[in-house]
């Protein structure tokens, strides 16, 4: 709990500074600012509202030809890991290691620790029954196609074509549970640690929709300290590549890194996997 608390202050910082407190004369100073970010809310045709940040690529990062349009990461539980995320995706191509991407990272505005866990808890869940009661992934799953991606899409010179999913957790969970309802749905799949455990359906499900997978690429880490959630995730891998699945699949285990300690280089890794540079 501690090392989550202090990971989440660390992101905030990271990307989009946070309000701080001048102890000498007790005042509010400024938050930081951080170039090439942006953060919003947005409601949703239903009333929820989402935080969502996002992250562009570095100017003198590589970037598509004239004409093209650039990557673009959706990841979940951004209010604690765009930070994180937006380095990878910042840095790798500097040294020509993936694609220049923006990154959309997709939280909420819950303040409190404790309300942004029972926010998450319910809306990064599906099934009917999750960790705090009913789910509310599929609501979260409608705004992410319907209303977020095609305002991102007119807002930045982002390519749709050329759109992942990423999570981490309960995030890893919901990415997942994506691409069982849709594979192609988005271009890859970044899935880091899934909490399986909340829908021990789901494995089956993608099992089934392993043959509708159309090449597209899943790339899937978990730490090696992470106890029974790695051979879950053995049981996952073996669903997607399953004989006739149409999914490229990747997966690591990282040895001697743990639930919170895997999500730097489950990360780098994936962008490097799933957006590998374009030859010179």
């Amino acid at each position: 709990m501690v090392k989550t608390k202090i990971l989440a202050a660390m992101t905030a910082l990271a990307l989009f500074g946070v309000p701080a407190v001048d102890r000498a004369r007790g005042q509010d100073v400024p938050a930081a600012t951080v170039p090439v970010s942006e953060q919003f809310t947005m409601q949703s045709k239903t009333g929820a509202v989402f935080l969502i940040q996002v992250a562009k690529p570095f100017e003198v990062a590589p970037r598509p030809p004239a004409g093209q349009k650039t990557p673009v990461i959706y990841l979940l539980d951004g209010s604690y890991l765009t930070g994180m995320m937006a380095v990878s995706a910042r840095f790798l191509p500097l040294e020509n290691s993936a694609r220049s991407a923006y990154v959309v990272g997709i939280g909420f505005p819950e303040e409190s620790f404790a309300a942004y866990g029972a926010r998450r808890n319910r809306d990064l869940v599906h099934v009917t029954a999750g960790p705090q009661g009913p789910g509310g992934g599929a609501e979260l799953e409608r705004f992410l196609r319907e209303e977020l991606r095609p305002a991102i899409e007119s807002r930045y010179p982002v390519d749709p074509a050329q759109s992942i999913l990423a999570g981490h957790s309960l995030g890893g969970l919901f990415t997942a549970t994506v691409l069982a309802n849709d594979p192609t749905a988005f271009s890859g799949y970044l899935i880091g640690s899934p909490s399986l455990q909340f829908d021990p359906a789901l494995v089956g499900r993608l099992q089934a929709a392993s043959s509708r997978g159309a090449g597209r690429r899943v790339y899937i880490g978990v730490g090696e300290a992470e106890g029974a959630l790695v051979g879950q995730v053995d049981g996952l891998e073996k669903a997607l590549r399953m004989p006739g699945s149409g999914f490229i699949v990747t997966r690591k285990t990282f040895a001697g890194e743990t639930h919170v300690s895997v999500q730097g280089a489950w990360m780098a890794n994936g962008l490097k996997n799933l957006l590998p540079p374009a030859p010179r």
